[in-house]
């Protein structure tokens, strides 16, 4: 079933852990928010790039498999999704592309930062990529405890061979991106609205199961409901059920009297 593949996919962290991640997602928010002078329901996936690429020394290399243009001598490799603004683009061999989603090269001595991303998935992966990637030079290789290449695989099934010391900081990253993709502003902005889940997917540009994860964490940790009843309200939501829509306005109406 779809429900016992979701709960199988995602490992929850302690709620303490997850509300450090939440904590530190905001505090980038601020950063964010304050730099273009807008409130941190106005951020958008574009405000951030602009964030980092203006206050760091970065670029990022996009890259794909060499195969298709093996086959294809005569075609030229371009960038598919114009994300970013200081690219380059690279062919790597196809074994590397199927198990590398990106991965951040430090540079102490200049402070320069080379982010890789995976271009030979969707926008939504790429998108979420790019997030993950910089939200470990914000939170993990500003340090230079952690003069290290962190690298994000591109499947759940290769996330377990992670060294035991990166995989706090992957797990985190990951928590942050999702955060950072939609934050809790903009979520109870739009459950206040009353945004459908097919709308909520295409306005944020979300895939749906990282749309799905988000509002479980959510649910769970910022509302403190179980998982088997956030569960319960989540995909109540997927398939426009009331009683879930008019639950998720109610925690948004709670929420809001308590801030």
């Amino acid at each position: 079933m779809e429900v016992g593949v979701h709960l199988k996919k995602y490992k929850r962290p302690s709620r303490e852990t997850y509300m450090r991640y939440h904590k530190n997602a905001n505090r980038l928010l601020i950063d964010v928010a304050e730099n273009f002078e807008i409130s941190i329901s106005q951020v958008r996936f574009e405000h951030i790039v602009n964030f980092f690429e203006s206050n760091y020394n970065i670029i990022f290399v996009y890259f794909e498999s060499d195969l298709l243009y093996t086959w294809f001598p005569n075609k030229k490799p371009e960038l598919k999704y114009h994300l970013t603004s200081k690219n380059a683009l690279k062919l790597v061999d196809y074994s590397f592309c199927s198990v590398c989603s990106g991965m951040t090269i430090p540079d102490f001595e200049t402070g320069r930062y080379v982010v890789y991303i995976n271009q030979d998935v969707n926008k939504e992966r790429v998108m979420f990529t790019i997030l993950h990637e910089l939200s470990h030079i914000y939170y993990h290789l500003m340090d230079s405890a952690y003069e290290k290449v962190l690298v994000s695989k591109t499947s759940s099934k290769y996330s377990e061979s992670y060294p035991p010391e990166i995989a706090p900081l992957e797990d985190e990253a990951n928590a942050v991106a999702s955060i950072l993709y939609l934050n809790d502003q903009q979520l109870l902005k739009h459950i206040k609205n009353g945004l459908t889940f097919e709308q909520l997917k295409e306005i944020t540009q979300m895939s749906q199961s990282a749309l799905h994860n988000r509002l479980m964490n959510f649910l769970m940790y910022n509302c403190h409901c179980e998982e088997y009843y956030a569960l319960n309200i989540v995909m109540g939501y997927r398939g426009d059920d009331d009683f879930a829509i008019h639950t998720l306005q109610q925690f948004e109406r709670e929420l809001r009297i308590m801030a």
